[in-house]
């Protein structure tokens, strides 16, 4: 008898892994597929034969922002429009790099945790984003920073109250 339990919860808990396993492939998928689909646009209009990142932007309009090499092996990064407008590329030595924008964000904020760094467009023109949070007294806050992606230039910051 003891061994009937323990072959049947032995089988539930095998179909709850395979369940777990396919709604979480199902939760994901569109994101996959989009991700290919900006991937796929970088290496065709782009130019870009090595790719090293693809990650959605969203603030003023959706974008899918792809780093990485074209066929001369210079680094680059495609902005890719969700809505099908122009893709913009560009060199990165045209840009400021994200290190330099971390040093920025922590001049302007020493005690910044910095959570995250992405390149993304503001009014149509290549930023950075930065996503930290601080310590305001017994508070932590979040904030966004944003920078001109080519000379590093502050734009402005905005300040996420949890309330």
């Amino acid at each position: 008898m003891k061994k009937k339990y323990i072959f049947y919860s032995i089988i539930a808990l095998i179909l709850l892994v395979i369940g777990l396993n396919r709604f979480y492939y199902y939760m994901q998928l569109d994101h996959w597929t989009e991700r290919h689909a900006a991937v796929e646009t970088a290496l065709k209009e782009a130019g870009i034969t090595e790719v090293d990142q693809a990650n959605p932007y969203i603030w003023d309009d959706s974008y899918y922002v792809v780093s990485g090499k074209n066929k001369a092996g210079v680094e680059v990064m495609t902005w890719i429009p969700e809505d099908g407008k122009e893709v913009e590329t560009r060199e990165m030595s045209d840009g400021v790099s994200k290190e330099r924008i971390a040093a920025l964000t922590k001049e302007r904020s020493p005690d910044a945790e910095i959570l995250r760094i992405l390149p993304g467009k503001m009014k149509g023109a290549p930023i950075w984003e930065v996503f930290y949070t601080k310590v305001d007294g017994s508070e932590e806050r979040h904030f966004y920073d944003f920078y001109q992606w080519k000379d590093g230039r502050y734009i402005v910051t905005y300040n996420m109250s949890i309330h």
